[in-house]
């Protein structure tokens, strides 16, 4: 195919690759408005994308269909940043969360110390928290609501601060009370 040199030495060139496309040479780069925005491939074969702008939206993926990000191999993950080894979500360059799988496992963890999860929902029209998970407290989990299940197996102690409504107990142990027992019916 065809070669096109640029500069006076023809340090860059373009080449057809026939029923290819374009070859940009080595690890020259595609540049748009200024050296800070570009689009090239190190010695490795990774590709760059990059862009020294600031806004929150500096690279922008748009499509009238789907866009699909897929990390090919077994052992990797698709990141948004990643440092030491950990992929993780940032912002201004604090990782702020983890989702990646450990053990066939999926973890979701929280990367700023004594932070919490919170998940989200739209009840009507209104944001609510539907459940806060403190990471300042073990992982203590508030509901913002009921928690409806069919089974209810608790290994320590239990607190309740309203009124305990029992379709049937069963009590295998000993009964410690501080008040006095009322018994309504027959």
């Amino acid at each position: 195919g065809a070669v096109l040199g640029f500069g006076d030495d023809n340090d860059t060139t373009l080449t057809h690759t026939d029923g290819t496309g374009l070859t940009l040479n080595s690890t020259n780069k595609l540049c748009f408005n200024d050296t800070g925005t570009y689009i090239n491939s190190n010695a490795d074969g990774d590709l760059d994308l990059s862009s020294d702008g600031t806004a929150s939206d500096s690279i922008k993926l748009t499509s009238a269909g789907g866009i699909t990000l897929d990390a090919n191999a077994a052992d990797q993950a698709i990141t948004l940043d990643s440092a030491y080894g950990m992929h993780y979500f940032s912002k201004a360059g604090t990782a702020f969360a983890s989702i990646f799988n450990y053990s066939d496992n999926a973890w979701i963890r929280a990367r700023i110390a004594d932070k919490d999860i919170v998940f989200q929902g739209i009840d009507s029209s209104t944001t609510i928290n539907a459940l806060t998970l403190d990471m300042s407290e073990a992982g203590a989990a508030t509901f913002n609501d009921k928690v409806v299940a069919t089974e209810l197996d608790i290994s320590g102690n239990c607190d309740i601060d309203g009124t305990t409504n029992l379709d049937a107990v069963d009590i295998d142990g000993a009964v410690d009370m501080a008040t006095t027992l009322q018994v309504d019916g027959a």
